[in-house]
């Protein structure tokens, strides 16, 4: 589920004031990143994943990232994947 499609579940200003604060966002940003202005980094996106109890996962918020093998499973693209999450 995409993070817009998780907000409207119940849209109130409550749940995304709670889902920036536990995601450490202001609510602009989060609404930004779910209308896909801006896009969450690597941590951002775990955050989200985490905060929704799996409803919006990592893959959903950065495919680029996290989708089904967006880059090479070599060390030198782990390494540089691990490098993205710790940013």
């Amino acid at each position: 589920m995409n993070l817009i499609a998780y907000l409207k579940i119940k849209p109130c200003l409550k749940r995304r004031e709670w889902l920036a604060k536990s995601i450490g966002c202001s609510v602009g940003h989060l609404n930004a990143i779910a209308c896909g202005a801006e896009q969450p980094g690597p941590k951002l996106s775990m955050a989200i994943e985490s905060a929704t109890q799996g409803a919006v996962t990592r893959e959903d918020c950065r495919p680029d990232i996290w989708g089904e093998d967006p880059l090479p499973t070599t060390n030198s693209s782990m390494e540089a994947r691990q490098e993205l999450v710790n940013q």
